[in-house]
């Protein structure tokens, strides 16, 4: 029997064991089934378990949309749009994993629309994603940014993970 042909939590408690240069580098590239389970934050948890040197950084942000100096009557027209970007960098040559969720929140902080891409290798220094909120329900009031970034390479000597910047812009149709 090879490794393929494990069942998945199995194949993932073998992948777990690999170093995460590995698993970047050579077992993302093996099959369809090996990516899904290498950009799983299942697997990642596991290392992270394991491994007292991976740096797991998190950060939130909640951004006020009335104290940024919208009203709730042009918050619910149909002319607001809200884009998210979210650019973060690493120190060079360092696996990491990302994660981002963006949430547009009500009055009462419930979750009216959200983005979030799946969890995604680092492979360069500096990496961005962005997303456009259209068509937006009634009653936004806030933007929730939530971070999660995984070194798998960190050490003492070095900086590990910078989260550097973040930006909500909201844009308003004149037509």
């Amino acid at each position: 029997m090879g490794l393929s042909q494990l069942p998945p939590e199995l194949l993932l408690a073998v992948l777990s064991l690999l170093p995460p240069r590995t698993l970047l580098g050579r077992c993302r590239q093996v099959c369809r089934r090996w990516r899904a389970l290498v950009d799983a934050p299942g697997l990642w948890l596991k290392i992270l378990a394991r491994d007292h040197r991976a740096l797991y950084c998190y950060r939130k942000k909640v951004l006020d949309l009335e104290e940024e100096g919208l009203w709730p009557e042009l918050l619910d027209s149909d002319k607001v749009e809200i884009s998210v970007y979210d650019w973060r960098t690493d120190r060079q040559g360092t696996d990491c994993i990302y994660q981002l969720i963006v949430r547009l929140l009500d009055a009462n902080q419930a979750v009216l629309d959200h983005f979030s891409p799946k969890p995604f290798p680092i492979r360069k220094w500096r990496n961005s994603v962005s997303h456009v909120f259209s068509n937006l329900k009634t009653g936004v009031r806030f933007v929730s940014f939530e971070h999660w970034m995984w070194d798998l390479e960190f050490c003492s000597e070095q900086c590990g993970v910078y989260l550097t910047n973040s930006s909500v812009i909201v844009s308003i149709r004149l037509f």
